[in-house]
């Protein structure tokens, strides 16, 4: 087990990971300080999954509406730049 097959498998839980590996929990906790790994970083790589998985929803959502009316926090009247003319 190197570091490659070790971050291979960081989105997981450190008990996944080493149930994917073939180890039990502690032996895997032990191979890690070996590589110098002192924290197991399954938490840290979903969270950082998270947001960038947030970033895009709302850079989706706010290319979808484009074009859309927006509302000014003020009031709830339309900006002036973004009414809709009769035609």
């Amino acid at each position: 087990m190197g570091l490659d097959c070790v971050y291979a498998h960081a989105l997981l839980s450190a008990d996944d990971a080493a149930i994917e590996l073939g180890f039990g929990t502690t032996t895997f906790k032990k191979r890690l300080r070996q590589l110098g790994v002192r924290r197991w970083p399954g938490r840290q790589f979903a969270g950082v999954l998270k947001c960038y998985e947030y970033i895009v929803t709302v850079l989706n959502v706010r290319k979808a509406t484009r074009g859309s009316c927006v509302f000014s926090k003020a009031t709830t009247e339309p900006r002036s730049n973004d009414r809709l003319t009769d035609a």
